[in-house]
């Protein structure tokens, strides 16, 4: 296994940080769409009943894209962000190239 350990979305959404509970709530709620800075606030607000500032959420969204969770797309003067989504290596990439006879 390589890379950081990747927690799931329920127990982040435990989490006293904001930054977990933001990730949590992109990917319960949004994982499967294209979204924006805006939006992401919105879900989080929506499932957490707490406010954050737009600049926080921008400020956590670069920083999920740092860490691989989030790609940012560009489109026009607008930024979307999308889930990675980590696939595992086919079993043959696994495989060495030449195995003993």
């Amino acid at each position: 296994m390589s890379g950081p350990p990747r927690a799931s979305a329920t127990a982040l959404g435990f989490s006293s940080h904001k930054l977990d509970r933001l990730a949590s709530s992109i990917l319960s709620h949004l994982k499967d769409t294209e979204f924006t800075s805006g939006q992401a606030k919105k879900m989080f607000e929506k499932t957490f009943t707490e406010k954050i500032p737009l600049s926080t959420v921008s400020t956590y969204l670069s920083r999920l894209v740092d860490r691989g969770v989030l790609e940012r797309l560009n489109e026009g003067a607008r930024l979307h962000y999308r889930v990675t989504l980590e696939q595992p290596p086919p079993l043959r990439a696994l495989l060495p190239s030449s195995l003993p006879s």
